[in-house]
């Protein structure tokens, strides 16, 4: 996991600069929301591997949903507009669902094979 907490810095500090850079706020908040994406396929890969390995599977579902809600919310921190943040926490809010299905995809194939 701590491989990740610096992957998931990265595309964070990745975000600062775009935005210190001058940015408009839309490329920003697209590319807020494709970090987010990029952070929950990593994170899921990770969780994945530890589901095949026998982890239990409702602890792996806590730890995905909270690191990523963490991450998410750091992502939509960066971005100073507030209107701004309320459409990207709409979009990543979509997005969580998405990749929690993902999860469960993951989980699934675990117990069936």
């Amino acid at each position: 996991m701590e491989a990740m907490c610096r992957q998931g810095e990265r595309l964070l500090a990745g975000l600062v600069a775009v935005r210190d850079s001058g940015a408009p706020v839309a490329e920003l908040c697209e590319r807020a929301a494709a970090a987010v994406d990029t952070f929950s396929a990593l994170l899921a890969g990770d969780l994945g591997a530890a589901a095949k390995s026998g982890a239990d599977a409702e602890w792996l579902r806590r730890q995905y949903l909270t690191m990523l809600g963490e991450f998410a919310t750091s992502a939509r921190d960066i971005i100073p507009d507030r209107y701004a943040r309320h459409g990207l926490a709409q979009a990543i809010q979509c997005a969580i669902l998405q990749h929690e299905r993902r999860l469960r995809e993951v989980q699934a194939y675990r117990e069936c094979c």
